[in-house]
């Protein structure tokens, strides 16, 4: 099966697909987040990925705070990190005007929702997300392809995970992913 996002052919035999990881280290500045893709585009990159959190959509704030990482909840970092639909429009609109391509994860449904909503080429799915097979499911039937990171998974959980994208019938292309660091 052919994979390409936005125009742009990716595999064997083809230029390297260079993607920016902006994630969320914009800290939900949406100034921040535009000078970074115009930093990226500057670069050469073909593609910016941000991350897309709808906080109370995706997890619970039980007051979880990331050991030895920061003094605040795990929910108070992501809320801060958050992009607003219209922002998130917004860097999307710069990745346009600059040619590069806009990427972006979901963490919910309501992410995949907005992305779907806001014109997506593609999904990009996280490490973290790989064996959550609602959301996959989710996702795999917006009929779009799919990038699928697999650190911290084994062989049957990513088969288990392609089994549902395969059922949509949607390109996949898995990503190997070191999660942990440094690495054992």
């Amino acid at each position: 099966m052919d994979f390409v996002i936005g125009g742009r052919r990716i595999g064997d035999n083809e230029a390297p697909f260079i993607i920016a990881e902006l994630g969320i280290n914009h800290e939900g500045d949406v100034g921040k987040a535009l000078q970074m893709v115009d930093a990226a585009a500057d670069a050469g990159a073909d593609c910016v990925k941000i991350q897309t959190h709808i906080t109370p959509a995706e997890m619970l704030n039980t007051g979880i705070k990331p050991e030895g990482i920061s003094n605040d909840t795990l929910w108070d970092i992501i809320k801060r990190c958050e992009l607003t639909a219209e922002e998130e429009a917004a860097v999307k609109r710069r990745c346009e005007e600059r040619g590069v391509i806009f990427l972006s994860t979901p963490f919910s449904r309501e992410a995949a929702d907005r992305l779907e909503r806001l014109g997506v080429q593609a999904f990009k799915v996280g490490s973290g997300e790989c064996n959550n097979l609602p959301l996959l499911d989710h996702i795999a039937r917006k009929g779009k392809p799919m990038i699928l990171s697999t650190g911290m998974n084994d062989i049957p959980s990513v088969r288990r995970s392609l089994e549902v994208i395969a059922a949509h019938n949607v390109p996949v292309v898995l990503m190997h992913c070191t999660s942990m660091y440094p690495t054992p």
